[in-house]
């Protein structure tokens, strides 16, 4: 397996998420695994250390959180060929409090014809179909405000990670995982989180590790003070409303922030940004 990862290779991947609360969000995403440090008042903060990549992308949802049932139930829309794998996933996806299964079909062309019937929130599908491949389903939601898609697959190599990742995946599930915890990673991706699984994390971690023994990958953009302050927060997981609430300035100026941040990174997401700060050396796992 090839060492390196381009830089560039994350994905354009910010939509909307429709959080425990029913109410849609902002196209950045919160929730999942973090171990933030403490503000003055005892609240979250940007300052503390980073356990790991699997931390900055908030893997599998935190310890011990309780998930009440919604307003209104999360739509999923299950994409998988093999029969006694969608049996399964729709069993557990059934069972679940708060989760609406809208469909389980077994191909592109069938889950094309419900995604022009139905409206849906999450799309969990797998990447080997027999009419073309899922991240062509991910491409066509990408663009679908609210809608967020996940990967479940048996494909654990950097060469189908990545395609995901460009594609605009926002979580990455290997069917190895148990019933529990794919609805726990689905639950973390309507909140907002980009679920993955453990497997995956432990590979996008030794990626980052290696970066330093890579050349140097050129002259390192230069940030503000408070970007970089902002940079800490969005490799930390936090919102918009959260970071303006630690940093004590608007949204909007979060926002601002943010766009320069993009632009002087070059690049579109906060995927994206999470892997070139940590590559630059922006943020250390330190911090």
């Amino acid at each position: 397996m090839p060492n390196r990862l381009a830089r560039g290779s994350l994905p354009s991947a910010g939509f909307g998420t429709r959080g425990s609360d029913g109410k849609t969000r902002g196209s950045e995403s919160s929730g999942g695994l973090a171990i933030p440090g403490r503000s003055r008042a005892g609240g979250p903060s940007c300052q503390g250390g980073i356990a790991g990549i699997g931390d900055a992308w908030r893997t599998l949802g935190r310890p011990g959180l309780e998930y009440p049932a919604t307003v209104s139930a999360s739509r999923i829309l299950l994409v998988e060929d093999d029969p006694t794998t969608r049996e399964h996933l729709s069993r557990s996806l059934q069972e679940a409090d708060g989760i609406q299964l809208v469909g389980a079909v077994a191909s592109l062309a069938e889950a094309r014809a419900l995604l022009a019937e139905v409206s849906l929130d999450v799309l969990l599908t797998d990447l080997d179909l027999p009419d073309g491949s899922g991240l062509e389903l991910v491409r066509e939601v990408s663009g679908r405000d609210g809608v967020v898609p996940l990967v479940i697959t048996v494909f654990a190599d950097e060469r189908h990670v990545i395609a995901a990742i460009r594609a605009g995946a926002m979580g990455y599930l290997l069917k190895d995982q148990k019933g529990p915890d794919v609805i726990q990673a689905v639950r973390n991706a309507v909140d907002g989180g980009a679920p993955i699984s453990p497997e995956i994390a432990a590979y996008l971690l030794r990626e980052v590790r290696g970066a330093e023994e890579r050349p140097d990958p050129g002259p390192v953009p230069q940030l503000s003070a408070r970007e970089r302050e902002v940079l800490r927060c969005i490799v930390r997981g936090f919102t918009y409303d959260e970071i303006a609430g630690l940093l004590e300035i608007s949204a909007h100026t979060v926002s601002t922030h943010i766009r320069k941040i993009y632009r002087k990174l070059a690049v579109h997401s906060r995927g994206e940004a999470v892997y070139e700060a940590l590559q630059l050396g922006l943020v250390h796992p330190d911090d």
